[in-house]
């Protein structure tokens, strides 16, 4: 990957939602041009250029030491944010990974919201993370008493976001994502865990034009922003590239692909080089999805992203299978 661009391939999913899949909205934005992607120092940033750790093996080994590359700064009491999911976390494999990150991680808990909030659904999210094997330590549901608002520097359309009142409760924030397919956000991964997965109930962020608009992705992103900017350098990122498929996850029925897994502290580089790393597999070069719109919305997440400081659209990118 030495000295490589990564062409984003603007592929991807166009008709999946969280739970099944729908219709995708109906703008766009310009596609940006691909970024220069090289290794470099191990430095978190070189000329402002954030680094991405990567390896491509996807094991309780390798998630350790990309976790303690780009670890720095995760101090006191930390949560780490994990993806629910029967696919990825709730397989005897994905409670293996998640449970080599949080034993890596001192003081940490592990946390998750519920969908509309409350006690009555964190009583049954407790329950299900218990038959799946997710009881190898403390889960908090974030939001089981409500929520904490958390303003928005530079908002178009929130000014402030209603952010499960619990996370208030950490020091640090580390963020473990699969990356997936999703419709609605283009593709799944470190924002969406945050900008929809930290916020108390979904509706404010979905809005009522979720499948018309491109507003649900600024709103996702301005959620995100909230908690980015409240946890600072206080946060890392830990992306799963686990049975990837070219499409929506729900509806594709092409051979998945593990590609490993990379970590950073930018939330824009460490999403911008999971796309760059997943089709640049010859597989999906080529696709029919190519000519779909879902991922001219997933680089819509990035770009938005970037325009509201929240990271780089370029990486360095280090293999640390090579270190």
């Amino acid at each position: 990957m030495t000295g490589k661009k990564w062409q984003v391939l603007l592929l991807f999913c166009f008709s999946c939602s969280l739970c099944a899949c729908g219709g995708m909205p109906q703008k766009a934005s310009q596609a940006a041009p691909a970024k220069e992607v090289t290794t470099g120092s191990a430095a978190q940033t070189q000329n402002n250029i954030p680094t991405v750790y990567y390896s491509k093996k996807l094991t309780p080994e390798s998630i350790k030491k990309v976790y303690a590359k780009a670890g720095q700064d995760i101090t006191g009491k930390v949560a780490i944010k994990f993806h629910r999911d029967d696919k990825y976390t709730e397989t005897p494999q994905g409670v293996a990974l998640l449970k080599a990150l949080q034993e890596s991680i001192p003081n940490s808990t592990l946390v998750e919201t519920t969908f509309g909030g409350g006690q009555k659904e964190a009583t049954e999210m407790q329950a299900r993370f218990k038959g799946q094997g997710l009881d190898f330590c403390k889960i908090d549901v974030l939001n089981a008493d409500g929520a904490v608002t958390w303003p928005i520097k530079g908002g178009r359309l929130l000014k402030e976001a209603k952010v499960a009142k619990n996370l208030a409760n950490y020091d640090s924030l580390v963020v473990y994502a699969p990356f997936r397919g999703d419709a609605y956000p283009g593709y799944g991964a470190a924002l969406t865990n945050i900008g929809v997965g930290l916020q108390d109930g979904k509706g404010l962020v979905h809005g009522p034009t979720l499948n018309k608009e491109p507003d649900f992705f600024e709103r996702m992103a301005e959620a995100g922003k909230a908690v980015t900017d409240h946890f600072g350098s206080h946060l890392t990122y830990v992306t799963a590239l686990n049975g990837v498929v070219a499409s929506c996850d729900g509806v594709d029925k092409s051979e998945p692909v593990t590609l490993g897994v990379l970590a950073s502290k930018d939330i824009v580089a460490v999403d911008r080089a999971a796309l760059d790393i997943v089709f640049a597999q010859k597989q999906y070069q080529g696709h029919d999805l190519t000519k779909k719109t879902g991922t001219l919305l997933g680089l819509y997440q990035l770009e938005f992203m970037h325009k509201l400081g929240m990271g780089s659209l370029q990486y360095r990118l280090v293999d640390v299978d090579a270190q």
